[in-house]
């Protein structure tokens, strides 16, 4: 078994960075999207934002440059919006609900995990759009709107049950959920 090479252990996702890029340069952006999916769902954003520890950590950059991974991922990620390319709920339908509070990054990453595994969930947040840092912190002329919809609305596409407007604030709150929901 082979050392993960230096730029998916740099990765804050883990991503097979070398797969995907691997795919791509065979001509297989679909298959690079999938790829990239399994650890990311937001590659169009992630390479407009992402900081890019992969390109720092590149050992090309010993031959004579590090790659673009960053740019190549927003190519992809771009390629995929604009062919629509949706990702796939699992077939079977897991016994359990959960509820996920904060339509962010991270609650927005939980949910498409979780309906990829199958699992019915429902997403609390309290603003009128979901995106949370995406959306409210990084200005629309460093991430489209358009984009960040996009990449959004796959995931709500996926059979996400989105709750706008519902601050959960107290123990009743979330005792409510708790009680609705099996996590």
């Amino acid at each position: 078994l082979a050392a993960p090479s230096p730029c998916r252990k740099a990765c804050p996702v883990g991503g097979e960075i070398a797969r995907w890029i691997g795919q791509a340069r065979s001509g297989d952006l679909q298959g690079a999207w999938q790829t990239l999916m399994r650890h990311n769902p937001f590659p169009a954003i992630a390479g407009r934002v992402c900081h890019h520890p992969c390109e720092t950590a590149c050992n090309r950059a010993e031959y004579d440059e590090a790659l673009s991974i960053c740019r190549l991922e927003r190519f992809i990620g771009d390629a995929a919006l604009a062919a629509r390319w949706m990702p796939q709920a699992a077939a079977t339908t897991a016994p359990a609900r959960v509820a996920i509070v904060g339509g962010g990054p991270a609650g927005l990453s939980a949910a498409y995990q979780l309906r990829r595994l199958g699992y019915a969930v429902t997403l609390f947040e309290a603003s009128d759009a979901l995106g949370g840092v995406m959306r409210h912190g990084i200005p629309a002329y460093r991430l489209s709107r358009r984009v960040l919809d996009g990449e959004i609305a796959r995931i709500v596409a996926l059979g996400v049950d989105v709750r706008l407007g519902h601050a959960v604030q107290g123990q009743e709150a979330l005792a409510a959920i708790a009680q609705a929901h099996d996590a």
